[in-house]
C-alpha cells in the first residue's frame, strides 16, 4: 500500500486497501476496515473502473452486515448490482444477487428476498460455473426450508443438486454445507 501511494498507483493502492480491509476485518478491526474500503471506493471511482466499484460496494455491504446495520448493507448491495449490470458479462452479478436474497431474508422482507434468490439461480445458471450454481441453490434451499411443508420438496430437489455439484468440485466445506 505505501509503494503505490508513494507512486501514484491508484488501481494497485485500490487493491491493496481492499486486500488490507479483508484482513482488518478478520482481525475484527472494522472501523480501519470500513476507512481502507471507503478510500478503495474512492480510488475505483477516480480510475471510473465500474467493476472495481462494484467488488468495493460488495465488501462494503458484508461489512456492514457484520456491523449487524442491514440497510446500509443493502444500499451498499444494491448499488454494486447496478453497476455490475452496466457491464456486459455482469461480473459476480450472481454472488450479488444472492446476497441481495440474504439479505432481505434477515430483514424479513421474504418476498423480495425469493425474488432475489431466484433472480440469482437464474443467473448463476447463465454463468455456467457448478460451484457458483450449487453456492446460490444451497442459500436457496435453506431459505426455502423455513417454509415447512409447502416448500420442503423443493428445499430438499435444490440441496441435493447443490450437494452433487459440490461432491464433483470436491470442495470439502461446502459439501458439509449442502449436507
Amino acid at each position: 500500500l505505501a509503494v503505490a501511494v508513494q507512486h501514484g498507483l491508484l488501481r494497485h493502492e485500490a487493491e491493496a486497501r481492499l486486500a488490507l480491509a479483508m484482513f482488518t476485518i478478520a482481525r475484527g478491526e472494522v472501523d480501519t476496515a470500513s476507512l481502507q474500503l471507503h478510500t478503495a471506493l474512492d480510488r475505483v471511482r477516480r480510475l471510473d473502473d465500474i467493476a472495481g466499484q462494484a467488488r468495493v460496494l460488495t465488501e462494503l455491504s458484508r461489512l456492514e452486515r457484520r456491523r449487524g446495520d442491514y440497510l446500509a448493507a443493502l444500499r451498499f448491495e444494491l448499488s454494486g448490482v447496478e453497476l455490475r449490470r452496466r457491464l456486459n458479462p455482469p461480473p459476480e452479478l450472481w454472488r450479488s444477487l444472492l446476497n441481495l436474497g440474504v439479505l432481505y431474508e434477515q430483514i424479513e422482507l421474504l418476498e423480495e428476498s425469493r425474488r432475489y434468490y431466484a433472480e440469482a439461480l437464474a443467473e448463476s445458471e447463465r454463468t455456467g460455473q457448478p460451484g457458483q450454481i450449487a453456492d446460490v441453490l444451497n442459500g436457496y434451499a435453506g431459505f426455502l426450508n423455513d417454509f415447512g411443508p409447502a416448500s420442503a420438496s423443493q428445499a430438499l430437489a435444490m440441496a441435493e443438486r447443490a450437494l452433487r455439484l459440490q461432491r464433483e468440485q470436491g470442495d470439502m466445506a461446502r459439501i458439509g454445507s449442502c449436507l
